[in-house]
């Protein structure tokens, strides 16, 4: 009967512990990380391209624009929305919008600095 019970125990723990392992290797949040890595490879790319006279940006912004135009659905965190969140998604959208619509190069590099502010302004609250 002792052996028994062992064995039930172990059977048990041996079912937990696989459990476990299942939910750790199992991928999460792949989706919004490789949104923020491609919002911050096209950011850094659009600026650096600024500082050297803006060649091919209208497409870098277009793609930063449609990419922020995402932020919601891919960090929706449950059944409610975030309001805060929400604002700093749209506030993302509007600098994005004032680098799109500049027309001069140093121009450009002070509203990517902006985009960037306003990158840093949700990741100081929601990282």
């Amino acid at each position: 009967m002792r052996y028994l019970a062992c064995l039930g125990i172990g059977l048990f723990v041996g079912l937990l512990c696989a459990l476990m392992a299942i939910g750790l290797m199992r991928p999460r949040d792949t989706y919004p990380r490789a949104t923020m890595n491609v919002m911050k490879h096209t950011l850094g790319t659009a600026r650096t391209a600024a500082t050297g006279g803006c060649a091919g940006n209208e497409t870098r912004l277009r793609l930063l624009g449609l990419l922020a135009g995402d932020l919601e659905p891919a960090f929706r965190s449950g059944a409610d929305d975030d309001r805060i969140f929400a604002r700093y998604a749209q506030s993302l959208r509007a600098r994005i919008a004032e680098a799109a619509a500049a027309e001069a190069c140093p121009v450009q590099a002070a509203a990517l600095t902006a985009v960037e502010n306003a990158c840093e302004d949700c990741h100081r609250d929601y990282r």
